[in-house]
């Protein structure tokens, strides 16, 4: 679990820098499939109410996020599709898990920190 954590941790680390450098979108003013392959992940992390978690301190990600989220292919191949039994599963059971995420994600920063020295 904790190379998961790590995983998404380094995206979310990237993915900001990026949209810092060249934003809006991961490659500059224009979407593209490098935005397109990271909507259904994040998607998920926000259907558990997990996003937060990795975001708060990444503004261009949050903006990011809004401008995704409105998109109409995203709305029609993600949202739409799924049922309210999906989302209520989501809904129940991401926060349950929360506290363990934010616990993985200080061990990232520990050895992120450690590493540096």
């Amino acid at each position: 679990m904790l190379h998961a954590v790590a995983a998404y941790y380094k995206v979310f680390k990237l993915l900001d820098s990026a949209l810092g450098e060249r934003g809006p979108w991961v490659l500059g003013h224009s979407l593209s499939l490098g935005d397109i392959n990271l909507m259904p992940f994040v998607a998920r992390l926000e259907f558990l109410g997990l996003l937060e978690v990795f975001t708060m301190d990444r503004p261009a990600v949050r903006e990011w996020w809004e401008m995704a989220r409105e998109w109409p292919s995203y709305i029609a191949g993600i949202v739409e599709p799924m049922t309210k039994h999906e989302r209520e599963e989501m809904i129940t059971h991401g926060p349950t898990i929360r506290r363990d995420i934010e616990d993985l994600i200080s061990q990232v920063e520990s050895i992120a920190v450690e590493a540096k020295h």
